[in-house]
């Protein structure tokens, strides 16, 4: 008789390059094969996790997947096979919804923006208005004009910056009131009278600013008069 031994079997594991993903993409599977035929397991380190042949990507950074073949009666083990991608932060987007026109003196009233991280969203204001922040925020009207609501969210480690999502609207002008009295009632011919024009605007919007024209019908009674900090003005006649 002759005797010889024969030794385990080689093998090596075939384990492609994986390609970078974003955090917030869905799981995904990868796929390995041993030159022995025997089934290759899974291990990872770094920002992601792996069940069986399904990674789960925990956070941005980089990840590493290793191959493994331990084998068996008739095979060594192979030689780990790593492979590894970067995990980026993940996109996010905000809603908004726009906002309808409103009238200086109109109350303070609400705005809610959102984003698709889930993270708060700031808000900021520009033109004839002021914004409380973060969302949900509220609208303080300053004057007539128009008003543009910007809305931010400028990411964390896991989430790039949003774009920012700007909603504009116009202010018309309030109404104004006025009243007008008389310094006697009635008069006499050629009696000199002062006529006294209030102006007043909705509560909260200040004392109104600008011109009074006195007028008998459709006539001029001399030039405009400007409002005082009272918000009235007075016209002298004995016509």
């Amino acid at each position: 008789p002759q005797s010889f031994a024969i030794a385990k079997g080689g093998q090596t594991i075939s384990f492609g390059p994986l390609a970078n993903k974003n955090f917030g993409d869905p799981d995904f599977g990868v796929s390995a094969t041993a030159s022995s035929g025997l089934a290759v397991t899974f291990a990872a380190i770094g920002n992601c996790s792996v069940t069986g042949s399904t990674v789960h990507i925990i956070a941005p950074g980089s990840c590493t997947i290793t191959a493994s073949q331990a084998g068996d009666a008739n095979y060594s083990a192979a030689a780990d096979v790593p492979q590894s991608f970067t995990t980026t932060k993940a996109n996010q987007s905000i809603t908004f919804a726009p906002l309808a026109n409103k009238t200086f003196g109109d109350p303070d009233f609400n705005v809610s923006a959102s984003s698709s991280s889930g993270l708060t969203v700031g808000l900021t204001a520009s033109g004839n208005c002021a914004a409380s922040s973060p969302s949900p925020g509220v609208v303080r009207l300053t004057g007539a004009g128009s008003c543009t609501i910007t809305a931010s969210q400028a990411g964390n480690i896991d989430y790039s910056a949003a774009p920012d999502m700007q909603r504009s609207f116009n202010i018309g002008k309030a109404a104004a009131n006025a009243a007008v009295t008389s310094s006697v009632n009635p008069s006499d011919l050629n009696q000199s009278v002062t006529f006294t024009a209030t102006v007043s605007g909705p509560a909260g919007t200040g004392t109104p600013t600008g011109t009074v024209q006195f007028k008998d019908g459709g006539t001029n009674l001399g030039a405009p008069v400007t409002l005082n900090a009272s918000g009235a003005a007075q016209l002298t006649t004995s016509t």
